[in-house]
């Protein structure tokens, strides 16, 4: 076995109605290795971070999978009079035109951009921590790319709010502790 692995990754697999934490994978393990990239290590999510977006669109702006929105070039005033940024789509191309649901499917930054300017960013960050994201969220336009730092193992419990019908169960790591008589000291 290699001792000095070059390659590394994380992995966390939570099951959505019960929260219980089915694989927790941090990385390679050894004195060398302290540091668990599912709970520890941070990255910008991108685009993972888009549906917490549209979801506060659908919730509290009464937009719709219709609801269209126009894929084009826009030029969004910064926080200095002078800084204007000039975002763009993944490949500089614009499509016009497109439902709520294209777009995301699509993943278009332009639309996302537009709708985080309309709902702003309190109910967004409001709802990234209902469904579990405790990491800072930056209040700027970026946010709505990704590019606020969250940990592998929060970016996993937000996503168990879709297929749980908008429920967040807390992850629950430790379903129960037995001493070794088999009497149960804790049970979740």
């Amino acid at each position: 076995p290699d001792n000095d692995p070059k390659l590394q990754g994380a992995l966390v697999a939570i099951e959505n109605r019960t929260g219980y934490v089915r694989a927790l994978v941090g990385g390679a393990t050894g004195e060398h290795f302290q540091f668990n990239r599912a709970t520890q290590g941070k990255r910008q999510p991108g685009s993972s971070f888009k549906p917490i977006i549209y979801s506060v669109a659908l919730e509290e702006k009464s937009y719709s999978p219709a609801t269209i929105i126009v894929d084009e070039q826009i030029e969004v005033e910064l926080e200095r009079e002078d800084e204007i940024w000039e975002p763009r789509n993944a490949g500089g191309n614009f499509l016009g035109p497109l439902s709520l649901r294209r777009a995301l499917e699509l993943s278009r930054n332009i639309c996302t951009i537009k709708i985080l300017m309309d709902v702003g960013f309190d109910p967004v960050i409001q709802m990234a921590r209902s469904m579990g994201i405790t990491s800072t969220l930056g209040r700027n336009i970026s946010l709505s790319l990704g590019t606020s730092e969250v940990s592998l193992f929060q970016l996993t419990s937000a996503y168990t709010v879709f297929p749980n019908s908008g429920i967040h169960v807390d992850p629950v790591l430790v379903k129960r502790i037995e001493d070794r008589y088999g009497n149960v000291l804790e049970d979740h």
